[in-house]
């Protein structure tokens, strides 16, 4: 049984996954498993080589060849060992245009193995997530032959938890939240694609319920199935949390309004699929609202990143509210205990003025951000650029590191950065 820290390194590295815009938990073990082979096929090489060093014979079995693949590369750097010192550019090179060719045809392409990897997919989507993951990956302990099997018994369990897909129960407050701030009238028609235990069907109802009291009527409640082909036009990929958001995108009617929560990702990876739905938000709809949720608001399935997204249809944005809720209500723990305090009377008043003359911004909390801020920063819609809250003193002269001090690339990851030279440097990442 995983427990201690084996346990929180697993989780630190699901989530990281989760925050780097891999939401789909069959997808994150998929892509761990991956890079948990290559690590094992680099510790299966390495005692192969100390075996034949100390016989003083030939490898009897040699996994990584030597010279190179059909691409240039030497094999030598498809290793664990190798390619987990690179930076991180060259290290997402390695890995999706040499590594995983390298697994779909390793022991040739008639065997048996080859067969069954013939479909293995790098999906990682970006170099910082792949440094990062392959880092963490490093530290877990991984000699003991029972520890990996409870490492990927435990795994699996996270996916029973989670739920198929990692559509997670969404906590009945934040679904309120969600409901107010589209306000649905009685002749709307209200649909939830990723319909569950039917929570966002059912707080539409009472809402209706509450607020139109006479003018309500039974109403019919449909799910709708979606062609993939016709959701590729919005956006192409195959990750379903962007196709989530681009069936909701499709579904909308003319002056309908959606509220989708969303992994972080989907608010700033740099994937041509991520800038492209965000293009749409933007460009093709009235994105009106970013709130930033607390990490904690989905345990006990995980603790992530995640926003609320506000999104009326056609037209373009033009201004936006971005919110950073840090008080949903609830402590930081599986027991959901209660807190006084919570942000979400503030949130619902807030988007119902925003737009008035004697809206008054806060920093690091909550402020309006225009089309054009979001244009100069490239589509970036993650609330981290627009909530800093920092600015620098007057008078304080900017130079760029590169003026100050001559920067080398080395070998060594971010975690063993050490002080052996004049002056101590630490990088931020790999």
């Amino acid at each position: 049984m995983v427990t201690g820290d084996i346990k929180n390194q697993v989780d630190a590295i699901w989530n990281a996954f989760w925050t780097g815009g891999i939401s789909n938990p069959l997808e994150v073990i998929e892509q761990i498993t991956y890079l948990l082979f290559l690590k094992r096929l680099d510790d299966l090489h390495t005692l192969e080589e100390n075996k034949a060093n100390r016989l003083k014979k030939p490898m009897e079995r040699c996994i990584f060849p030597e010279g190179k693949d059909e691409r240039g590369r030497d094999y030598s750097d498809l290793r664990w060992s190798s390619f987990k010192h690179f930076e991180p550019k060259e290290m997402f090179d390695v890995v999706d245009q040499h590594a995983f060719p390298f697994l779909r045809t390793l022991g040739g392409e008639e065997s048996t193995y080859s067969k069954h990897m013939d479909g293995a997919r790098f999906t990682i989507p970006k170099p910082a997530l792949l440094a990062k993951v392959v880092d963490m990956i490093d530290k877990v302990p991984m000699e003991d032959r029972d520890t990996k099997g409870d490492i990927y018994e435990y795994m699996l369990a996270q996916i029973a938890t989670a739920g198929q897909n990692g559509q997670f129960r969404t906590p009945r407050h934040i679904i309120q939240l969600m409901v107010e701030l589209t306000a649905p009238r009685p002749e709307d028609v209200i649909c939830d694609p990723a319909c569950g235990t039917a929570g966002f069907l059912v707080a539409p109802g009472e809402y209706l319920r509450e607020h139109h009291p006479k003018v309500l009527t039974d109403k019919k409640l449909r799910d709708y199935e979606s062609c993939a082909k016709s959701l590729q036009k919005v956006v192409k990929t195959k990750k379903t949390e962007l196709l989530f958001v681009a069936l909701i995108l499709r579904l909308l009617k003319p002056g309908g309004r959606a509220a989708i929560i969303v992994p972080a990702g989907i608010l700033e990876s740099d994937s041509k699929a991520h800038d492209s739905i965000r293009k749409q938000l933007v460009n093709n709809n009235r994105l009106e609202a970013v709130i930033a949720l607390p990490h904690w608001v989905f345990k006990t399935y995980a603790s992530v990143a995640t926003a609320i997204l506000v999104i009326g249809s056609r037209g373009q944005t033009e201004d936006v509210l971005f919110y950073r809720m840090e008080n949903d209500g609830f402590y930081d723990d599986a027991g959901k205990t209660k807190r006084e305090g919570s942000e979400i009377p503030e949130i619902k008043s807030l988007f119902e003025c925003f737009r008035d003359d004697d809206y008054e911004p806060k920093k690091r909390k909550h402020r309006v951000v225009t089309r054009a801020e979001i244009l100069e920063n490239e589509f970036d819609l993650c609330e981290r650029v627009y909530l800093s809250g920092y600015e620098y003193p007057e008078g304080v002269p900017l130079r760029p590191l590169s003026d100050l001090f001559e920067i080398e690339k080395g070998k060594s990851g971010a975690s063993k950065a050490v002080d052996d030279g004049k002056f101590p440097f630490v990088t931020s990442a790999e």
